[in-house]
This record gives C-alpha cells, structure tokens and sequence, in this order.
C-alpha cells in the first residue's frame, strides 16, 4: 500500500502551527520577542546517546521542578506500559493506588499517585505531572 502522506508532511504542519500567532499567544511567547520558528535540519551532525532519563527526572524532580509529560497509550514510540515502567524504576512510594475517577456519574478514567507524580489515564490518554510536595 503506498503512504498517501510523507513524514516530512507534519514538518510542514507543525511550520505553521508554531509560526501561529494563536500558539504563541498560548505558550506566552511576548510578540516580537521570538522570530520565526523553523525545524533543526536533520543534515546536523548529531548522535543520539542517551541510555536513560530517569536519573535527571529523578534529580530534577526531588529538587522541586514541576513538568507536565504526556504519554499517550497508543504511542508507539512511548506506550502506555513504558510510561508506567519509567516511573516504578523511579522507586518512589505510593501514595493513592489506580483508583477509577468519575464525571457526571460515569466513570472517567483511572488515577494513581506517588509522592512526585500523579498519573491520570482517560480512555486512550495518560497524563503524568510531576509534583514536588503533597
């Protein structure tokens, strides 16, 4: 089956989307302070060396530093199991084991907390935000 879309498509895409006024209003980029965005060309002599991440979360996280991670589960490059994997080698204690959550009397989704993050899975979502202190 031939692809009807190339990759470089969503280059092109995100071109616009990040040039967007809108976006940047959104990400509180002051007008006139950034010129325009453009992709890093992929012809830069760079080599990707990273065996793992979680001693710098680790690090930065019982610091104090707050981030918002998205991790969708059907992410192939980062699936659900990984991002739940990542945070248990993390090592910390449990604060609330998965828990469903509800709106409007339906069930939601499911939650779990540790003492530096909170991880929240809507039907094909999960969000994790790093929290300092409960």
């Amino acid at each position: 089956m031939k692809r009807l879309v190339s990759i470089t498509y969503g280059y092109y895409l995100a071109y616009f989307w990040m040039n967007n006024r809108m976006t940047r209003d959104a990400l509180g980029i002051k007008g006139g302070t950034v010129g325009e965005w453009v992709r890093c060309k992929k012809e830069l002599p760079y080599t990707q060396d990273m065996p793992s991440s979680i001693p710098y979360h680790l690090n930065l996280t019982t610091r104090g530093y707050r981030a918002l991670v998205y991790s969708g589960d059907h992410d192939l490059q980062v699936p659900q199991l990984s991002t739940q994997a990542w945070i248990r080698s993390l090592n910390f204690s449990i604060g609330d084991d998965w828990r469903a959550w509800h709106l409007d009397g339906q069930a939601a989704g499911l939650s779990h907390l540790t003492p530096f993050f909170a991880l929240q899975h809507m039907q094909n979502k999960i969000f994790v935000t790093h929290i300092f202190s409960f």
